[in-house]
């Protein structure tokens, strides 16, 4: 995150699984450092609301679940 500020970028884009505390924590991060924050999340069907979607919600992040399957052939 210091060497995306340092270099000036305005967003971070990361991946990981619909639970993933990295993506929440990358999520929370780059609010705090006034970043943009896209996270691709993979999941194996259409999620229910969870508290990382929740999260990225609330601090007005952006999100696109990617199912598995579409994951693994893009």
């Amino acid at each position: 995150m210091v060497d995306a500020v340092e270099q000036g970028a305005d967003c971070i884009i990361t991946v990981g699984d619909i639970q993933s505390n990295h993506c929440r924590a990358t999520a929370v991060a780059a609010r705090y450092l006034n970043l943009d924050c896209f996270l691709i999340l993979r999941t194996s069907k259409v999620p229910p609301p969870n508290r990382l979607l929740v999260i990225v919600e609330v601090i007005g992040n952006t999100s696109q679940c990617c199912i598995t399957i579409d994951y693994i052939v893009k």
